[in-house]
């Protein structure tokens, strides 16, 4: 089965997370980087990275929130997540600053500490969705498969065109042996997004294991033809290997 647990750093702040709290924050920024600093030598991270957050105490706290952002997409997470931590410090009603700090803390392994932000901006803005399918994906890596279950319905809930948030709670469910919901939520993510081939390859496997093997022989040849047309060699011998193996 191929998993889909890609997740990204939020590019922008809506404007209701600073509004409230804007002029008291400008005045705090020198105490917030300080605090982001001793958060750096917890890390273990000294010198220039230090220096690096050092820097941030002429900024705004939307400036220290897009230094973040360039930090977590440059791979450098334990500094994101002292920039995201001095953010929070001015404004911490800010779910988007929750969820990027909660990715963070996930590429650095932290799991625990990403579940809690990724809740965090939940709370805070329930009509969020990326931590909903953040954290589902995290509640599925261990297993957890009801509760990820649960967080990618509430996605759906919300936004009914969030495609991944299908295709993930279809991986969960089949993971649970549920291959009839597994299959309708594979039909949801084509009507959404056709060509995603991973999901017509996993709805192949569903189908054997629904014993629907006409359906399951079709999705999997289909699914290996879509691969090499898109110059996926990998994936055009895994789904002939898998055919191979449930004697397809």
């Amino acid at each position: 089965m191929k998993a889909d647990l890609s997740n990204y750093f939020c590019p922008g702040l809506s404007g209701r997370s600073f509004l409230s709290s804007l002029a008291g924050a400008l005045v705090n920024i020198p105490l917030a980087l300080a605090i982001a600093v001793g958060m750096n030598m917890a890390l273990g991270q000294t010198g220039a990275t230090q220096e690096v957050v050092v820097l941030e105490s002429a900024m705004t706290p939307e400036a220290i929130f897009a230094r973040g952002v360039k930090a977590g997409e440059a791979g450098n997470y334990a500094e994101a997540v002292q920039l995201f931590s001095a953010v929070l410090k001015l404004s911490p009603d800010s779910p988007e600053t929750h969820y990027n700090r909660g990715l963070a803390w996930e590429r650095l392994g932290n799991v625990d500490q990403a579940i809690g932000d990724y809740g965090r901006s939940i709370a805070l803005d329930r009509y969020y969705i990326p931590p909903y399918i953040n954290r589902g994906n995290l509640y599925s890596q261990q297993q957890d498969h009801h509760t990820a279950i649960q967080d990618f319905t509430q996605a759906i809930t919300y936004d009914p065109n969030r495609y991944k948030a299908y295709y993930n709670r279809a991986n969960s469910y089949f993971q649970l042996g549920q291959y009839a919901q597994a299959i309708a939520d594979y039909n949801r993510v084509l009507v959404l997004r056709p060509d995603y081939i991973n999901a017509i390859y996993n709805r192949g496997l569903a189908h054997f294991q629904a014993g629907q093997l006409d359906n399951s022989r079709q999705d999997l040849l289909f699914s290996a033809q879509a691969y090499l047309n898109r110059g996926d060699r990998l994936g055009y011998l895994e789904a002939l290997d898998q055919m191979s193996e449930l004697g397809l």
